[in-house]
């Protein structure tokens, strides 16, 4: 019988301890299901998204804004930009602010297929140790709640993002809204851009690696009509006449998606 209760009191001391990362461990092994929120309306409101009535910043686990950005193309459509390449959101349905404002209001195009679900840890972690300086009640158990949002355009085209945020549950009050809660822990984990496979998109960017070597974060794809694509480099964009200087217009053979002609400067 004591070595029953040595070995509860080691489980204890253990969960007490490493309560967290066990709790991360079963996230990440095991799967469960998750519910479907709603995905409208979208908007970038210069920190992050807001999906339906639901904010998700774009806080990384560095606490640091996630490398990626936000912009609107020529034509007037949201584009999400990131290392791995570009995502175009779809039509922007708000001017554009005169004084600088970043807020972009955008719709998906017809026949997207989006989905926003959001799912709880399986397990708590209890946290007796957790002292409030200002004051207030301290949680007595935390766990995690992950968002994803998968956006998958009809050219197979996909974005798909992750977040962890955190949830307290305080005695009397209940679990605590899910927040982002800049501790190291909490944020954006991943965001991930396939491109249509073996599409227009991919051929442009093995031609401009293989011709320019310039990395996918450098550029972004402008669509010019069915056989012509506009490579705008990130660097005129930045000055008083984008799309100037380095940024070329590449015509494309429209069934093989394979590049025939590059003109400079557009």
């Amino acid at each position: 019988m004591t070595r029953v209760w040595i070995g509860l009191g080691l489980l204890l001391l253990v969960w007490l301890v490493a309560g967290r990362q066990i709790t991360l461990l079963f996230d990440r092994a095991l799967p469960w299901s998750a519910t479907s929120l709603p995905v409208t309306p979208l908007k970038y409101d210069g920190g992050g998204f807001v999906v339906g009535q639901f904010s998700m910043l774009f806080g990384s686990l560095d606490n640091q804004r996630f490398d990626l950005r936000v912009t609107t193309d020529a034509a007037n459509r949201g584009v999400l930009t990131t290392a791995q390449g570009a995502f175009t959101l779809g039509p922007r349905t708000n001017p554009i602010d005169s004084s600088g404002r970043p807020e972009i209001d955008f719709v998906p195009d017809p026949g997207d297929a989006l989905s926003f679900t959001v799912r709880h840890s399986l397990i708590n972690w209890p946290t007796p140790f957790d002292i409030r300086i200002i004051g207030g009640p301290a949680p007595w158990w935390k766990r995690y709640v992950y968002y994803r949002l998968f956006w998958k355009k009809r050219s197979g085209a996909s974005l798909e993002m992750l977040w962890r945020y955190e949830q307290q549950y305080i005695s009397g009050r209940g679990w605590s809204a899910p927040a982002m809660m800049w501790n190291w822990q909490t944020g954006l984990l991943w965001v991930k851009i396939r491109p249509e496979a073996g599409g227009r998109d991919a051929a442009v960017v093995e031609y401009i690696g293989r011709t320019k070597g310039w990395p996918r974060d450098d550029y972004r794809i402008e669509s010019r009509g069915p056989s012509s694509v506009a490579v705008i480099h990130v660097e005129d964009e930045r000055g008083l006449q984008p799309g100037a200087g380095m940024s070329l217009e590449l015509s494309l053979d429209p069934v093989t998606h394979q590049v025939t002609k590059e003109v400079s400067g557009q």
